[in-house]
């Protein structure tokens, strides 16, 4: 595996079994490789299945599609007109947006990679813990202002769109930005 290689021990990988034998049945588990025994042997051959790309593709539209319809619950408990409906579909989109993402890191990663799968793998859920921890951080930071605690903080943090409708509000701002732009 890159960079977990010992310079004296000739280039092999210092990688435990037991880290290789999962990875390995996750990536069988997964219908991205098949294995094999040759008669009277019990060693393993592994190899990349044939539709694995098929495969990855589907099961993240199966993602994508299963997280669209528990949004789909939400807004059907919600009422898909209510101000909490704008808010669900707002997260919905984001959980969306990181899971085509995310099939786009695995592609990047399995390229790169080329051979080394358990590498091209563990990166790449390196990199998608890493946007989905972004995505939970933002989330935590701003859902004040798309979930707001009471209908009062509702209502504040709409109060300057409301207010910038508001005819000497609304010259007020045409003004500002004719004088900058």
């Amino acid at each position: 595996m890159r960079g977990r290689t010992d310079p004296t021990s000739g280039g092999r990988h210092l990688t435990s079994r037991a880290s290789l034998t999962s990875n390995l049945r996750l990536l069988t588990g997964m219908g991205f490789l098949t294995w094999r025994t040759r008669p009277g042997e019990r060693t393993v051959y592994y190899r990349m299945a044939d539709e694995a790309w098929a495969v990855v593709v589907r099961r993240q539209v199966a993602g994508i599609a299963a997280f669209l319809d528990i949004t789909r619950q939400g807004l059907d408990l919600v009422g898909a007109e209510s101000d909490r409906a704008a808010r669900i579909g707002l997260f919905a989109g984001y959980g969306s947006s990181l899971a085509v993402g995310g099939a786009d890191l695995l592609g990047a990663a399995l390229e790169r990679d080329g051979d080394d799968i358990p590498t091209a793998v563990t990166e790449w859920e390196a990199e998608l813990r890493r946007e989905a921890e972004k995505k939970q951080k933002l989330g935590r930071r701003v859902k004040g202002v798309y979930a707001p605690r009471s209908p009062v903080v509702l209502e504040l943090t709409q109060l300057p769109l409301r207010l910038s409708s508001w005819g000497p509000v609304r010259r007020m701002i045409e003004r500002k930005f004719q004088l900058q732009g």
